[in-house]
């Protein structure tokens, strides 16, 4: 029995040196943004001299849900990464909505889905628009005037209505995996 327990401990060290030796822990400053009534949860990985880049999430994604590797590979290149975890979503505030808690959540959610795909008005308690205002909250709690904003699916969405509401607070812009929405006709 003291065998196999002493491999069981040998396995558990072997397992915890392969997790942390492959990885790199990053350090950040984590806070709270408000945006009107709701807390917007961020981490901002600095330096404070970087270029600073707001990474917008796509739907139901996290701030945790950034790779790894894209975090490394701005802070090698000077820039400072700024992640935040979109209403509803993480550790940011959740809206209080009947339709959308509990059972009725998932139903919601892919009547809302197709609604929008065959664009007909969706019955919804923010917009767009309410979350690039929270993007911008982040910004303003870092006292930051100008950053490069990087939104991916969803984000992008809300990174084009910052960009458009706000184009003084932008350095750059940058989509990845976005759908117009739109067809073209040749």
């Amino acid at each position: 029995m003291l065998k196999i327990e002493s491999m069981r401990f040998y396995k558990t060290i072997f397992v915890l040196l392969i997790m942390f030796t492959n990885s790199k822990l990053f350090s950040y400053e984590e806070g709270i943004a408000l945006s009107g009534d709701l807390e917007i949860y961020y981490r901002d990985y600095g330096p404070k001299d970087g270029e600073p880049i707001l990474l917008v999430q796509g739907i139901g994604g996290q701030l945790i849900n950034w790779p790894e590797h894209i975090i490394d590979f701005l802070l090698e290149n000077n820039f400072r990464p700024i992640v935040y975890d979109n209403r509803d979503t993480g550790l940011s505030s959740r809206i209080p909505s009947d339709s959308f808690y509990d059972e009725k959540r998932n139903n919601t959610i892919v009547r809302n889905y197709i609604r929008y795909y065959l664009r007909l008005p969706i019955k919804a308690d923010y917009t767009l628009d309410d979350m690039a205002i929270d993007g911008i909250s982040v910004l303003d709690k870092l006292n930051i005037s100008e950053a490069h904003i990087l939104g991916v699916s969803m984000g992008g969405m809300i990174a084009q209505i910052m960009v458009s509401s706000y184009p003084e607070r932008t350095k750059t812009f940058t989509l990845i995996f976005i759908n117009c929405f739109n067809t073209l006709t040749i």
